[in-house]
């Protein structure tokens, strides 16, 4: 038995990562098409905001991520700034994630746009890998209009530089035998775990790419970087054991948003966190899990950071046990008298969400998933608009609305929808 598990294990996989070209950039072009051949920035426009992403005629220029947007205007005055929609973006990602989950059963997402599949043993329901790749990026640009590019190789670290070789919306194949050749011209900083610090050590080093890398022994990299360093010396012969579909428990899923001006009132974060916590627990809920542990980050104007988390008891995905927690974390994180930039609440440490199976014990929980099951499916069909939102961040946009935008909404007074979601909202939380 145990040789049979050997073999298996050993068995050759096909991975292929798919990773979308220009996401968001082919997003503000799907919506607006007078922007197609154009350097596009995309981010946020508000003062301060930074770029989140640019075109590749952008960044040509030198526009990257990380940039302010006066900046990116100063390196390439006639680029078009958009505003990012983060809500926009989510559901293409949910539309993209629908398409590829028709190609194989495990599929492992790493981050809006991008996705890594273990092909192996789906030749027989799919055809061949390469047939299949052809026939995803064909369905991804009929159905949603975005291009992608895909790797395909035997694992992981492979197939994901393979997939950025073959930008833009191209399909690159590395043979089983020829990964260390593939990998050993990049530079070591594209290596998984490589940040600033550590690549600065390995060029006082004499390592500028993986070929370098590859030189040394596993063992004395071992011995200088522990665990760390005998992963890069696998990845440096093209290695990577790591198995596609992480465990819910490893990951984490976070809401963000970034403040204008920066909000220094213990009243408006507070609203904030029910915001992060409705947007968190929708998260939740679609995809069927409940978190044990809800953390909360601040960033000051300061540029210092605080953050502290807070034990879910018991597990959740409801948005009002979610925001008393974000709450309780703000009240221990939030100890400066110092305005606050950006806010952060991400969750961890899942499990599945609770199953009904019992006909004959009623599920006390059962109206409050129908409504919050039903405030979603309107949150999905109209992502913009600022109905069935939280009350304390209704109230607060209400009392304030020549001030920034709050939940979404625009500036103008509280219409009578307003005030009937605000209803709504006092009665769900």
């Amino acid at each position: 038995m145990g040789q049979l598990a050997l073999l298996e294990d050993e068995r050759p996989r096909t991975i292929l990562h798919v990773n979308t070209d220009d996401f968001y950039a082919s997003l503000a072009r799907l919506r607006d098409p007078a922007l197609c051949g154009r350097p596009v920035v995309v981010g946020n426009l508000m003062n301060r905001g930074s770029v989140v992403s640019a075109s590749y005629e952008a960044r040509a220029a030198g526009v990257h991520p990380g940039l302010t947007m006066q900046q990116a205007e100063r390196l390439l005055p006639g680029a078009e700034l958009v505003q990012i929609d983060w809500a926009y973006a989510r559901c293409a990602s949910r539309e993209i994630f629908r398409v590829i989950d028709g190609y194989a059963p495990r599929i492992e997402p790493s981050g809006f746009d991008e996705a890594f599949i273990d092909y192996t043993g789906c030749e027989r329901l799919a055809g061949p890998p390469l047939d299949a790749s052809s026939r995803l990026r064909r369905e991804l640009r009929e159905r949603i209009g975005l291009d992608v590019s895909i790797g395909l190789a035997s694992n992981k670290l492979v197939s994901r530089f393979a997939s950025s070789s073959a930008k833009r919306h191209g399909l690159l194949d590395v043979l089983p035998g020829y990964e260390a050749n593939f990998v050993a011209p990049h530079p070591v900083t594209r290596l998984p775990g490589v940040g600033a610090p550590l690549g600065r050590r390995l060029r006082d080093m004499g390592v500028a790419t993986i070929a370098d890398l590859g030189r040394f022994p596993v063992e004395l990299l071992e011995a200088v970087f522990g665990a760390l360093g005998r992963r890069l010396g696998e990845a440096a012969h093209g290695i990577d054991r790591s198995p596609v579909g992480r465990r819910p428990e490893h990951l984490v899923l976070e809401e963000s948003e970034t403040f204008e001006p920066d909000l220094l009132a213990r009243e408006a974060l507070e609203a904030w966190c029910e915001v992060l916590a409705m947007r968190l627990g929708s998260v939740l809920r679609g995809r069927g899990w409940c978190a044990r542990r809800l953390g909360l980050r601040l960033e000051h104007s300061d540029r210092m950071r605080a953050q502290r988390m807070v034990k879910l008891q018991p597990p959740t995905h409801f948005d009002p046990q979610l925001a008393v927690a974000a709450r309780e974390a703000l009240g221990k994180a939030y100890v400066r008298r110092v305005r606050v930039r950006r806010m952060t609440v991400e969750a961890s440490g899942f499990e599945p969400s609770p199953v009904q199976l019992d006909l004959f014990v009623p599920d006390p929980d059962a109206r409050r998933r129908r409504l919050l099951g039903a405030a979603d499916a309107v949150r999905r069909r109209y992502p913009t608009s600022g109905i069935l939102m939280p009350a304390r961040a209704l109230l607060l946009h209400e009392k304030s609305a020549d001030t920034q935008r709050v939940v979404g909404g625009d500036r103008q007074p509280a219409s009578g929808v307003s005030k009937r979601c605000s209803a709504l909202a006092r009665a769900v939380l």
